[in-house]
């Protein structure tokens, strides 16, 4: 039987930072397969993937990955303790024996970490602070350790649900390297993705040595910003009524009404969000939220997302793997897009990727197939 390490990732984009890590859990584990559960086109913090689904997975696929598993904008656009929730029930159904990840401190006990008791405290009811600020509270009161790096705080959830399953993972967290999450420099051989986006944003070529090698030149595909779908939220801001916004999923303590009157007032997208932010209230919850109220996300919608296998590429190592486990395997897997996942196992993902397909020139799903390489 073949042994499986998962890697839940976003790959926005694919740089020199990931590639060391892949490696490095490789020789750690020495997986037979390696299986990586990257986002779509939407990612955790509430933005568009700067390049597409396909580009990301095929160089992810050339750089160390043997199969590639889509996690949906149901999935992936989600606070982090849902977004871990759900991914590692992903990476649990294939039967992967590993779950590997960075971290800013690949020497702690996460598994025991995880025993912190999160949102049972009347703290969590304060909105003098936002939701980050009282769950590092929380965290330092009972472990004593503060946890404030955004990859150890996933690494947290992601020991939480670990803890969920009947079989847990084994957990590989390896350490950061070089750059930090949030660095905004490129400088020496790995830069975070917030500086080699902003870098491309900027068109500035330089980044272009943090990338590795594949067949896929990104300096020729269409990159996208919140910036680019802001006249499509902006309508459907403006145009919906406050009622219907309501039922948006996560829209809470009257924020529809704040979101419509800066719509209506704001031109671009920046300035709509310097006027909607609070100090209740982080730009990634608020981005997540806009996702939501731009492909009109209820909160119905969300409760009945089923999750599925979607596959988005591999290898003939990959191949054999998911040959290998696809009858044990308690989700859907889904391996073509064609009419029936609009109306039922994919239905908010394809009708977001048709919008990203507008602004991007490729079509992200209707009657697609795996990358095989």
């Amino acid at each position: 039987m073949m042994k499986a390490m998962g890697i839940i990732s976003e790959y926005d984009p694919f740089h020199n930072g990931h590639l060391y890590q892949l490696q490095q859990a490789k020789q750690l584990t020495h997986p037979d397969a390696t299986i990586v559960f990257m986002s779509g086109n939407w990612t955790q913090r509430g933005e568009p993937a700067i390049y597409d689904k396909w580009v990301r997975a095929q160089m992810a696929l050339e750089n160390g990955a043997d199969l590639v598993i889509e996690l949906p904008i149901v999935d992936a656009v989600q606070p982090a303790s849902i977004f871990a929730q759900r991914a590692v029930n992903l990476v649990s159904s294939m039967k992967c024996s590993y779950l590997s990840f960075g971290s800013e401190h690949s020497d702690w006990d996460f598994m025991k970490l995880a025993t912190v008791t999160i949102g049972k405290s009347n703290e969590f009811h304060d909105y003098r602070y936002t939701y980050p600020e009282l769950f590092r509270c929380t965290v330092k009161k009972q472990s004593g350790i503060d946890l404030n790096q955004p990859n150890d705080t996933l690494a947290f959830w992601y020991a939480k649900a670990n803890r969920q399953l009947s079989f847990p993972l084994k957990l590989i967290p390896i350490k950061r390297y070089a750059s930090g999450h949030n660095s905004d420099k490129l400088a020496g051989k790995i830069a975070s993705g917030k500086a080699i986006r902003s870098a491309i944003r900027s068109h500035d070529d330089s980044y272009q040595k943090f990338i590795p090698r594949s067949s896929v030149h990104i300096e020729t595909e269409k990159p996208l910003f919140w910036s680019d779908f802001w006249p499509y939220l902006r309508y459907e801001l403006t145009q919906s009524s406050l009622s219907d916004l309501g039922r948006i999923y996560q829209m809470r303590e009257g924020l529809e009404y704040r979101l419509k009157q800066a719509a209506i007032k704001d031109q671009t997208y920046d300035s709509f969000m310097t006027d909607i932010k609070t100090k209740r209230y982080t730009y990634t919850r608020l981005q997540r939220l806009l996702v939501y109220t731009l492909f009109q996300m209820t909160e119905t919608e969300m409760a009945n997302s089923r999750q599925v296998i979607r596959v988005l590429g591999m290898n003939q190592n990959g191949r054999n793997y998911l040959n290998q486990v696809k009858k044990t395997v308690r989700f859907p897997i889904v391996d073509r897009i064609g009419k029936d996942a609009f109306n039922k196992t994919l239905e908010i993902e394809c009708h977001s990727g048709i919008l990203y397909g507008m602004l991007n020139g490729r079509i992200q799903d209707k009657f697609t197939h795996p990358i095989m390489i």
